[in-house]
């Protein structure tokens, strides 16, 4: 629990106030006989929210950073009678300083969501995914904040949902988890009809729009279903599909072009076996008859060339056998492939004379019918995740509605209860009703102001009786336009939880008739504030000066 604050810049008649000391149950701050206003006590009440890791203070009570300027402000806690020290500048406001006893010696320096946990876990609150400040900050009302909306008793000073504040209030009643994989598989089908419909929107996923498109397209394959029965051997291709028809159609082609190669090579090897079986043409070796006709011919320049042609024709013969054997050995590789390409065919038992006109004709058949039956699957399967969605929140509702009855039931009980205390059964209790989309929080037949705020005070006592809930902050206004009587019940409810603390602002104790809640205040006031020198920091800056400067 919150043992002490101390701050050098609280000032009480010209003095440093010494540490404000906290008890367990009720404390309370208590302002003057006058009932003066702008004396501090939001501002502590904001200063007790800092102490707990609320930012209000620094973020929404500037006049104090204005007039007032950087400070630090220390305070302890106590768990399992052990103290524990700190402080937080509210200019580094984001950490937290741990200190030895005394605030002598600074020990470490704690990140502020770090020392959030560390007061969750001292006060042993539990809850799955619920925050520290997620827990108090609904419960701490102080002007400032924002969060004395008597209609809204949920709302925790910051912007949100209703059903978000319905899912905390989940939270507080450790009901969440029960709930949470309800959830998670709701929100998984609606991830995975978001990302099915982008991609349909982004052409990536062929898609048919409506469920007349639908029943049109459908038409159109049954159509090319009939189509493809009517060709001819049929009965052998109905049983295959389109990817073994484009392969026995890939087969075919192979065929044809290897038996194209085959008919060329063997043409050929005939060609080159033909020039290699005729004689090699020769030239006489006698040229001596040529003299009778040439005179003083060169008879040995003619026996030369008769050299060079024979040893060309030998050269010429020698390729050819090697083109021949090469042209054999292709052959040879050409058998091979056809033979396979023959086997494969078989392998598919399809008749042999079957053309490629009607492989090519009925492939094309199946990828129509193919590319619809996608079509037709996406519409069904955007259907299918449609219906998840739809199964997956009725369910999460159910399970919502049980869980919501249960917590609804909890509370106005509790409410009843106090209602019967404050008004000795005279009067109607307020009522919640809880969604899981939103909350109604009133009283039948009476929407007075007091009452109202009564009803809010109600509320926040009993949070705080039926959950882990450590502490409550009410600020004097919820307390103004509720009766003396009604009010001294429920200075006597605060008192009721010795192990919490409620920290209240009152605008004076005497204002109250009964001599029971005054001593009960006065008994348990932990800050007196006033006008002038008694205001929380000795000062009241709205407050005018004279011409010599004089407040």
């Amino acid at each position: 629990m919150l043992r002490e604050i101390v701050c050098d810049k609280f000032v009480e008649n010209g003095k440093v106030r010494p540490p404000i000391e906290f008890h367990k149950g009720l404390n309370v701050i208590l302002g003057n006989e006058l009932g003066a206003n702008s004396i501090g006590k939001s501002t502590f009440l904001l200063v007790i929210d800092f102490v707990f890791g609320g930012n209000d203070y620094v973020k929404k009570a500037t006049d104090v950073g204005n007039n007032i300027g950087e400070h630090t402000i220390f305070f302890a806690f106590e768990f399992n009678n052990c103290k524990y020290y700190f402080s937080r500048s509210t200019q580094k406001f984001q950490v937290v300083d741990e200190y030895n006893k005394g605030y002598k010696e600074k020990r470490r320096e704690i990140p502020l969501d770090e020392y959030n946990k560390w007061l969750m876990e001292q006060y042993k609150i539990t809850q799955e995914e619920l925050t520290f400040r997620a827990l108090v900050s609904r419960f701490f009302r102080v002007y400032q904040r924002g969060n004395l909306n008597e209609k809204q008793p949920l709302y925790g000073g910051f912007n949100e949902k209703s059903s978000e504040a319905i899912i905390a209030l989940e939270k507080i009643f450790n009901k969440y988890t029960v709930l949470r994989d309800a959830q998670q598989a709701l929100n998984e089908a609606r991830e995975k009809k978001k990302t099915f419909a982008d991609a349909q929107a982004e052409n990536y996923i062929p898609s048919v729009n409506s469920y007349k498109e639908y029943k049109k397209y459908e038409s159109r394959r049954n159509q090319l279903v009939v189509e493809q029965e009517s060709f001819s051997d049929v009965d052998a291709l109905q049983n295959k599909t389109r990817d073994e028809i484009q392969n026995i159609y890939e087969l075919k082609s192979r065929l044809q072009g290897l038996r194209c190669q085959q008919t060329r090579l063997g043409s050929k090897i005939s060609q080159i076996s033909a020039q290699l079986g005729g004689a090699v043409p020769e030239f006489q070796n006698d040229f001596c008859e040529l003299e009778k006709f040439f005179n003083n011919i060169n008879l040995r320049k003619i026996e030369e060339i008769e050299q060079f042609h024979k040893k060309l024709s030998k050269i010429l013969h020698s390729e050819l056998e090697e083109e021949l054997n090469r042209a054999i050995e292709e052959q040879k590789t050409i058998d091979d492939l056809i033979a396979s390409a023959e086997q494969e065919l078989q392998d598919f038992d399809i008749p042999t004379g079957i053309s490629k006109k009607l492989l090519r004709e009925y492939s094309a058949k199946c990828q129509q019918i193919n590319e619809i039956n996608t079509q037709l699957a996406n519409y069904n399967k955007f259907s299918q995740l449609k219906n998840d969605i739809k199964e997956y929140k009725q369910r999460h509702d159910e399970l919502s509605k049980t869980v919501l009855a249960e917590i609804e039931k909890k509370i106005n009980t509790q409410m009843r209860e106090y209602n019967d205390f404050i008004y000795d059964g005279l009067k109607e209790p307020p009522v919640l009703e809880l969604t899981s989309n939103n909350y109604y929080f009133k009283t039948i037949n009476d929407s007075g102001t007091g009452n109202s705020f009564k009803s809010l005070i109600i509320f926040d006592l009993s949070i705080l009786s039926l959950t882990n809930l450590p502490a409550i902050v009410h600020e004097s206004l919820i307390f103004r336009t509720i009766g003396d009587e009604p009010f001294a019940k429920i200075i006597e409810l605060y008192t009721k939880f010795p192990e919490k603390q409620v920290f209240i602002a009152i605008d004076k104790a005497t204002s109250y008739h009964s001599i029971q809640t005054q001593e009960t205040l006065e008994k348990n006031t932990v800050l007196r504030l006033s006008s002038g020198g008694f205001c929380l920091f000795g000062w009241s800056w709205n407050e005018t000066t004279n011409n010599d400067g004089i407040r």
